[in-house]
């Protein structure tokens, strides 16, 4: 009966590993820790830096004025947790295009901040979407979400 219950738990494991595989999932914080930067909780950095920039890498020619407030003033309610950073700004890129993790930029600081917009789960059991195609080939299976 054991051998049995164990069998069957390595299954499910197996087919947990294979569907998160397909849709490219690994785990928030696999994804966060991926460029070996150093992070310090400071949820008052709006207080401190009120020019935080939540834009900083969605910057378009064509987006105004007022559509880059709004979108500042709607995240910043959606975020629980700020932590300043000692990334670069090709980390600070390339942890957005591949993990589409939120990253501010803190102008009074000179620093890249990470923006958590979720609460209560463990950053191992917090899934994350790996969107970089060429990344996951390369590291899909070193990566896998395997909860």
């Amino acid at each position: 009966m054991k051998k049995e219950l164990e069998t069957n738990k390595t299954d499910e494991t197996n087919e947990t590993i294979e569907r998160n595989m397909s849709a490219h999932l690994t785990d928030y914080a696999t994804a966060v820790n991926w460029c070996g930067n150093h992070y310090v909780l400071l949820n008052n950095i709006a207080v401190i830096d009120p020019e935080l920039d939540l834009c900083w890498a969605r910057d378009d020619d064509d987006t105004e004025t007022l559509e880059r407030e709004a979108l500042r003033k709607g995240a910043m309610e959606e975020i629980f947790q700020f932590f300043v950073s000692d990334m670069s700004e090709a980390d600070a890129k390339f942890l957005r295009k591949t993990f589409g993790l939120l990253i501010a930029y803190s102008p009074k600081l000179e620093c890249f901040v990470l923006c958590v917009d979720h609460y209560g789960t463990s950053w191992r059991l917090t899934p994350c979407e790996v969107f970089d195609n060429d990344f996951w080939e390369r590291n899909g299976k070193d990566i896998v979400l395997k909860f």
